[in-house]
């Protein structure tokens, strides 16, 4: 970055104005805490979303950006730069905050849940292309921020303008939802599923299913990998599999699944939604998205379910914009409303912690028992907890709290949780992922994150907003982000051996699995998608004319007269009908 030096009138007056009120002014809390404005340096203010992904890996940036500018004067009377956060979760307000962007005093954004097109419709967000496209020579890279995104990115935030490409935001962090499994409770408790069933097949007892040192029979199967003495082996291979080892976990008086209240249905409902997407794959699922966009694309899993059974077409469907309600019926979504039916369902409330349909049981209540759990000898152990890959961050003061009570053996880098890779629909879907050169799995970022400068941001301070933009994607914050939050930016980098050891036992799982699937971005360039943003997120997409609540775990555990497959079918009458409203 150049350091010009601007004539600003108003400096004398604002540094004047800022000693009469006690020296200095304190910036917007950044967490509760209040930073003041240091007036001998340029203030860069930044908003960031302060959800699950916290804002600790900010503040470890600003640390290094404010060094790297210590010399910079952009303002007659100031040198160096000082970077003020204001972290809350403003943008869920809907339309408000995003409304007041332009009078806000915040210049760069970290947010989720954005509309991309509508802010670049609404003029918001400031052109950022150069940034995006031209490497990061000043950090010693040969890649831009461009080269970093995937194919489907660069189309969707490259917005055209003829033959080119204009960029006015980037990706931000990667939000995989999934299951956490504790494996020092599957390591004591046998969690994991034999090799030899023989022993089972001559018993018919469930757990002659799983590893039994008693027994000699301790050898674990290959898991869903296929593949022996990989991280995987022993777990689950199938839905079926799946919830044989619920069924073993109840019969050993641990919880099966824990997750938070049903006042927050969406946990469940969007975990569910990731069995589908890996269902589908990503070619498959992204019609949800596309709509065959402008080139018409077959849907190969389309179908109805009768007397219980999924019944696919005899022959695929065309997709196009005019038809995608015909989506509603992927086989895909079928599994993912089966596996809420008989998780939700009062009949399994054995599979999951006693207060998942108190309604002021929280997501923090949920990973807090889940870590307590079989440890303060009143909170029962839960083997499998529904969340997304943030929650060791959200859960960073429980986890501080179990340190001072009983050791560092109970930290965050020195517990063992694992992201459990899904296991497949049946054999079939099994072996495909199991291919040579095939992915294991198709991972979904539901957070629609992304990071952007404001296009009122004064000129004098552009240039400086643009370069943090460029700063916090450069290869070091990218892999700073990932050892401080154990996740990854929803961008293509690699870590080293020496840099995954510095991650907790759960970050390194992240990494594994992520290495290994494909990645679905939910959103496209197509025209009916992006007016319509909100009706194709998770919550939506499982909505049902069979019944009148707005989420599928709700209808299975209160209406209970309510069938899957009747939820399911229902679907395809809902979009269909929803369909021409959307335009």
């Amino acid at each position: 970055m150049k350091k010009p030096l601007k004539k600003i009138i108003t400096t004398l007056l604002a540094a004047t104005m800022c000693f009469s009120v006690a020296a200095c002014s304190p910036a917007v809390p950044d967490g509760g805490e209040e930073e003041n404005v240091d007036i001998t340096r340029t203030q860069l203010y930044v908003y960031n979303f302060n959800g699950g992904f916290g804002t600790e890996w900010l503040k470890a940036a600003k640390t290094r950006f404010e060094a790297k500018h210590a010399e910079d004067v952009l303002e007659e009377g100031r040198k160096g730069v000082q970077i003020i956060i204001k972290a809350n979760k403003d943008s869920n307000n809907g339309d408000t905050f995003w409304n007041n962007i332009p009078k806000a005093r915040e210049e760069v954004y970290f947010v989720e849940g954005a509309d991309y097109y509508k802010l670049v419709g609404n003029g918001t967000m400031l052109d950022i292309t150069e940034a995006v496209t031209n490497p990061l020579s000043e950090y010693g890279e040969t890649e831009s921020v461009k080269d970093k995104m995937s194919a489907e990115q660069q189309a969707y935030y490259g917005v055209k303008n003829g033959e080119s490409a204009t960029y006015y935001a980037v990706p931000h962090y990667a939000g995989y939802w999934g299951i956490i499994y504790n494996k020092d409770l599957f390591d004591r408790q046998g969690y994991y599923f034999a090799d030899d069933q023989s022993l089972f097949e001559a018993g018919n007892q469930l757990a002659l299913r799983f590893v039994q040192s008693s027994l000699d029979n301790t050898r674990k199967s290959a898991g869903p990998d296929g593949k022996y003495d990989t991280d995987d082996d022993g777990l689950p291979t199938t839905y079926e599999e799946f919830f044989l080892l619920c069924d073993y976990i109840k019969e050993k008086k641990d919880v099966a699944i824990q997750w938070r209240g049903v006042s927050y249905s969406d946990y469940v409902q969007t975990i569910a939604n990731t069995f589908a997407v890996d269902y589908e794959g990503k070619d498959q699922w992204m019609l949800n998205y596309e709509f065959g966009d402008g080139n018409a694309k077959q849907a190969n899993t389309l179908g109805k379910v009768v007397n219980g059974a999924f019944v696919r077409d005899a022959n695929p469907t065309t997709i196009t914009t005019g038809n995608g309600y015909e989506l509603a019926r992927q086989e895909g979504k079928w599994h993912a409303v089966e596996i809420m039916s008989k998780i939700c369902a009062p009949s399994y409330n054995d599979y999951h912690n006693a207060n998942a349909y108190n309604n002021s049981y929280s997501h923090l209540d949920a990973q807090s028992d889940f870590l307590y759990g079989g440890v303060d000898g009143k909170t029962t152990a839960a083997a499998m907890l529904f969340d997304g890959v943030w929650w060791q961050m959200e859960a960073a003061s429980t986890f501080s709290d179990m340190v001072k009570r009983y050791g560092d053996g109970y930290s965050e880098q020195n517990r063992n949780f694992a992201l459990m890779p899904l296991p497949k629909a049946n054999a079939e879907k099994l072996a495909e992922s199991r291919a040579e050169g095939a992915k294991n799995q198709t991972m979904y970022d539901a957070q629609y994150s992304l990071a952007f400068v404001k296009s009122n941001v004064a000129d004098y301070k552009k240039e400086l907003a643009v370069d943090f933009i460029r700063f916090v994607n450069s290869r070091e914050s990218l892999v700073e982000y990932t050892t401080i939050t154990n996740t990854t930016k929803a961008l293509n980098y690699s870590l080293t051996v020496e840099e995954k050891a510095k991650l907790s036992n759960f970050g390194r799982s992240v990494i594994s699995l992520q290495e290994k699937s494909d990645i679905v971005y939910p959103y496209s360039t197509n025209a009916k998608y992006q007016n319509n943003v909100s009706q194709f997120r998770p919550s939506r997409l499982y909505r049902t004319s069979a019944t009148t609540k707005e989420y599928a775990p709700s209808t299975f555990h209160e209406e209970t007269s309510v069938t899957a497959e009747a939820y399911f079918n229902g679907m395809a009458t809902y979009l269909k009908d929803l369909w021409p409203s959307l335009n």
